[in-house]
């Protein structure tokens, strides 16, 4: 098991650069995104999942796994792919299939009305 990214309770500040999610920041033990280079990367080195494991303030667990999970490289924005979901959450994803990555200063998304990074977040 690879982590792309963990969220504990927000101490670390998300809202970053593209450099910053190109490269990697925060720690793996706590919170921590792995870079989107090197998330590019995994796809090509075996077959890969994205396991999704959610849990809410009251301790309530779910997830989500999509059995196709592919990032585009630096050319493509780090294009999301991924299909086949199974899992408890419902399909989170669904409508950011096929989408670019957007950062505080690349705005990559398809809304051209809302800014979706300081919305939503990266994605």
């Amino acid at each position: 098991m690879k982590i792309i990214q963990r969220r504990i309770n927000g101490w670390l500040d998300f809202q970053r650069s593209w450099i910053d999610y190109k490269n990697r920041f925060g720690n793996v033990d706590e919170e921590y995104w792995k870079g989107n280079k090197h998330i590019h990367s995994l796809p090509s080195s075996g077959k890969y999942e994205l396991r999704i494991d959610l849990t809410d303030l009251f301790n309530k667990k779910k997830y989500a796994v999509y059995k196709t999970f592919v990032v585009g490289d630096a050319v493509s924005k780090y294009k999301l792919t991924f299909e086949n979901y199974s899992g408890n959450a419902g399909d989170i994803l669904a409508n950011q299939n096929g989408t670019k990555f957007s950062t505080t200063d690349q705005d990559n998304d398809k809304n051209s009305i809302a800014d979706c990074v300081e919305k939503f977040g990266p994605w």
